[in-house]
């Protein structure tokens, strides 16, 4: 008699895009993070060239549609972005907003950049927002001296824990509300 195959349960696709590869390499430890913990979701991680918020959300629906043949359909969409980009063009800012609402893109934004956003992982720095990068990153270094940009998944996990997690998502409401309607709770 045929053993039958175990049933093998199907995990939630989960887009994230950020500006670089500092936010494709958070995006992997996520996903490793996920995996870790047993979550029936997967992270589809991928760094964008840059530009405005507008330039970044567009890049970020081409990508999605682009892979939507291959992969299928995603159950949850983000896009890592610097909050510092906002402001330039009004305009523009305002158009972002509109075509991630239309299309469902959570945008998780990094006040002002993504070392500071990467600060408020770590106990006692939740609620700090250092005002430009050289401050934001000075401040990092201190807590993490081993930290440099475009560092991948692997090297995020030698530092970053679910405890840090954990701090960054009481810190973080974008991120937060984010990972919810991903699955992670």
């Amino acid at each position: 008699m045929a053993q039958r195959r175990p049933w093998i349960k199907q995990k939630r696709l989960i887009f994230l895009a950020g500006e670089g590869k500092s936010e494709r390499g958070y995006g992997r430890w996520l996903n490793k993070l996920a995996f870790e913990r047993n979550l029936p979701i997967a992270f589809t991680v991928d760094a964008l060239r840059g530009g405005d918020p507008l330039d970044l959300v567009e890049q970020a629906v081409a990508r999605i549609r682009s892979m939507r043949g291959r992969r299928g359909p995603f159950a949850v969409r983000g896009l890592l972005l610097d909050a510092d980009l906002r402001g330039r063009a009004l305009n523009r800012d305002a158009q972002a907003l509109r075509v991630a609402d239309q299309l469902n893109l959570r945008l998780i934004w990094q006040d002002p950049i993504h070392e500071a956003f990467l600060l408020r992982h770590f106990e006692g720095f939740q609620s700090h927002c250092p005002p430009n990068e050289r401050e934001a990153t000075t401040l990092l270094k201190g807590m993490w001296p081993t930290y440099r940009k475009g560092m991948d998944g692997t090297e995020y996990g030698r530092v970053l824990t679910q405890a840090h997690l954990a701090r960054a998502r009481m810190a973080e409401p974008d991120l937060d509300q984010f990972l919810k309607a991903a699955g992670w709770q």
